[in-house]
């Protein structure tokens, strides 16, 4: 999803899908912070948010075993 202009917050919703793999969300007008419920996708390796607009702490991603690239 990167490059595609979106805005507002990320849904906490999407921590329901727990096979994804890579989350790439570069490059777009999301504001607000990261929603806790992240640390819910076990399966994730890849989390890209550069160059948005969060603010705000980082939750505890470290329940993500995979996850090599923030």
């Amino acid at each position: 999803m990167n490059n595609n202009s979106i805005s507002g917050q990320i849904p906490p919703e999407l921590a329901r899908l727990p096979y994804l793999v890579h989350f790439l969300l570069d490059n777009n007008k999301l504001s607000g912070h990261l929603p806790p419920e992240l640390s819910r996708m076990p399966n994730l390796t890849i989390l890209s948010l550069r160059n948005c607009n969060l603010q705000g702490p980082i939750p505890d991603l470290s329940r993500i075993p995979q996850l090599g690239y923030l």
